[in-house]
């Protein structure tokens, strides 16, 4: 089971409430730290770290290979990463939009990403 935007907020708490229920996890988030500790907090039996910025496209192709190759394919996909746009609603700049692009265009390639390439693949 794979967790974007898992080390704060709504993703974090997922990522508490499915290893309560034994979920084995992959928690991905910009923040390494973050992530590191969610690890040594649930154990590397419940969750592995995959820090990324789900922005960048580059990215999100070199994600998928290493969680499937320490978790296995991944059965659930939960995109929850999204930028933080807290605070006062104002005209954005060029470095707001295009920090943006997680949520609009980070949960489309994740799952495209996480996608069977082919019928055969079970």
């Amino acid at each position: 089971m794979v967790v974007t935007g898992a080390s704060r907020g709504i993703g974090r708490e997922l990522v508490d409430v499915l290893a309560a229920q034994g979920a084995r996890l992959a928690v991905i988030a910009r923040s390494g730290d973050a992530l590191d500790k969610i690890v040594a907090e649930l154990g590397e039996d419940r969750a592995a770290a995959f820090p990324c910025d789900l922005g960048d496209p580059a990215a999100i192709d070199g994600l998928i290979a290493p969680i499937e190759a320490a978790r296995g394919p991944t059965d659930v996909l939960i995109n929850n990463a999204e930028p933080d746009h807290t605070g006062a609603v104002t005209p954005r700049t060029a470095t707001a939009l295009r920090a943006g692009r997680t949520g609009t265009r980070g949960p489309p390639r994740g799952t495209r990403a996480h996608a069977p390439p082919g019928p055969d693949r079970a």
